[in-house]
């Protein structure tokens, strides 16, 4: 978008853009998540370099904003019991923001299991 470039720093740096990647290392049998959906995921956090940077336990409505866009962008399609690969790019995660231990502009690598999807 144009308000997003004009926030790009014009020194020629790598652009922040970047194509989400969705690698599922097992496919679940449970039900299949919807955007809108309520779910409880495990999750571990890493930098590119392999540095965790988070790891836990969440519950979120996807495709609320509750979560970066990488998550809401990536796990429709998901079943119970799966468990996703995320590689998100910094535009669909923290951007040039970073958070904590995150540094701006960092890509992201998620391992998402997914629990459970209230009512389903």
């Amino acid at each position: 978008s144009l308000a997003l470039a004009a926030l790009l720093p014009a020194c020629g740096s790598t652009s922040p853009s970047g194509t989400l990647g969705v690698e599922d290392l097992v496919v679940g049998a449970g039900p299949v998540l919807v955007s809108g959906d309520t779910v409880t995921v495990t999750y571990v956090g890493t930098l590119t370099n392999g540095t965790q940077f988070d790891a836990g336990t969440f519950t979120f409505r996807v495709g609320a904003g509750a979560v970066i866009k990488g998550w809401d962008e990536g796990l429709p399609g998901m079943r119970v019991g799966g468990t996703r690969r995320l590689t998100v790019p910094p535009n669909l995660g923290y951007g040039s923001q970073g958070n904590g231990a995150i540094p701006a502009n960092s890509t992201l690598k998620f391992d998402i299991t997914l629990l459970a999807i209230a009512g389903k």
